[in-house]
């Protein structure tokens, strides 16, 4: 269900995981105490800027995940999606 919105915002068979650098840019805009906890993350030296990227393309799937489950779309990714998204990646 998750991979219908990715392809219905997207296009057929586009992923989140296959997002470039603009489209990054363009489905992944974090609110701004999601950015304030990427910045402190990149600050810290936990993160660099490729790392954004990658946490950003997760958030996503994590924001698509709760769409399915409540069916309220999200535009912009919350501190919880980059939270969640984040912690996978530090757990690495």
């Amino acid at each position: 269900a998750a991979r219908a919105v990715q392809e219905r915002r997207q296009g057929p068979g586009r992923l989140n995981a296959t997002l470039r650098p603009a489209e990054v840019e363009r489905w992944c805009e974090p609110d701004p105490a999601a950015s304030a906890l990427l910045a402190a993350s990149c600050d810290s030296g936990h993160l660099t800027a490729r790392g954004v990227g990658r946490v950003l393309r997760v958030a996503r799937t994590v924001a698509d995940l709760a769409e399915v489950h409540d069916g309220r779309e999200r535009r912009t990714l919350d501190v919880g999606h980059v939270k969640l998204a984040l912690g996978w990646r530090l757990d690495e």
